[in-house]
């Protein structure tokens, strides 16, 4: 116990160090992969792609110190009593701290906002019986509100809301696909995705770089969506595509959308995602089942025969790190 707060320090120290690096490498990545993207007319990020990118600098960083720093402080360092703890190394766990604060912060602020907003919608709320709804459990309801509002709001038992003048103008078809739209963001669990967003504590969420890569994923996921939800069926995605081009011409002004909203059409090129109905395109949203084992084996490989060498290594940049500071 006499050696906590050193090792707290370091790992906050070391957390915050590989957190900045990984997230520089990412924004670099990112830009690099965007310009190609633009030169080619194709998509940077397909798929979770973009997510992935945007929360790999603090999950890096967490696997870094729970699986390499705190191993070797553990096996290397000795137990020659407690070790002072110098005002640098209390400085940057304190940024430390204040990042992952900030990154609780969003998360909360993101979950408040989504409250007062289906709270202001419940008092004007009635329940709505909806095609394809059945044997979920999630509930839908018709709203009064200016905006044109078809929304799944919530993680773990999310709503549907509808505004009524949406209702009015859809047909039974696109009304049918557009719920199976939401359903299609309920099953790939994107508001939990968007909360994981807000609670990832990096440096990258202040960086351009970083909003872009959630711009990047919130695009290609509505497009993931409007695939599962209109399938092969030229119908479906003739009333998609329609649903899409009414609710989006009702929109007369931006509406003040929460982060954990799953919404039919604020998110990504609406013109792009009719084209992309009404000519088949492919979405690129694939399994590769074969890579990702490949990938974990790798993972396992390297945890059983490098994790040794990174400990004595990690150890030993970590004690010339602490003869550097006053």
């Amino acid at each position: 116990m006499t050696r906590l707060p050193l090792v707290v320090c370091l790992a906050c120290a070391w957390f915050f160090a590989t957190n900045a690096l990984f997230s520089i490498c990412i924004a670099f990545a990112e830009r690099s992969l965007l310009v190609r993207g633009i030169r080619a007319s194709a998509t940077p990020f397909p798929g979770n792609a973009a997510l992935s990118a945007r929360l790999l600098p603090s999950m890096l960083a967490a696997v870094f110190v729970g699986g390499v720093f705190v191993p070797s402080f553990l096996a290397h360092e000795p137990n020659t009593g407690p070790e002072a703890v110098g005002w640098v190394l209390f400085a940057v766990a304190g940024a430390t701290l204040a990042v992952c604060l900030a990154a609780i912060g969003r998360g909360v602020a993101a979950m408040l906002r989504a409250r007062t907003i289906v709270q202001g919608w419940m008092g004007s709320a009635s329940p709505l019986a909806l095609e394809g709804l059945s044997g979920t459990t999630v509930k839908a309801f018709a709203i009064d509100d200016r905006f044109p509002v078809v929304a799944l709001v919530g993680v773990w038992r999310p709503r549907l809301f509808i505004a009524r003048h949406v209702l009015q103008v859809l047909t039974p078809g696109e009304l049918r696909v557009a719920v199976a739209h939401e359903l299609a963001h309920r099953a790939a669990r994107d508001n939990g995705k968007r909360l994981l967003l807000c609670w990832s504590p990096d440096v990258l969420a202040w960086a351009t770089a970083g909003r872009r890569l959630e711009q990047h994923w919130a695009a290609e996921a509505e497009c993931a969506a409007d695939a599962r939800a209109a399938g092969d069926s030229c119908v479906r995605r003739v009333d998609l595509a329609g649903a899409l081009v009414k609710v989006s011409r009702l929109a007369v002004a931006p509406h003040p959308s929460a982060p954990l909203f799953s919404t039919l059409h604020e998110r990504g090129d609406v013109a792009a995602r009719v084209g992309r109905l009404l000519t088949m395109a492919p979405t690129g949203q694939r399994r590769r089942a074969g890579l990702a084992t490949t990938t974990v084996g790798l993972l396992i490989f390297a945890a059983v025969v490098l994790l040794p060498l990174a400990w004595s290594s990690v150890h030993g940049v970590t004690e010339a790190f602490l003869r550097l500071l006053p």
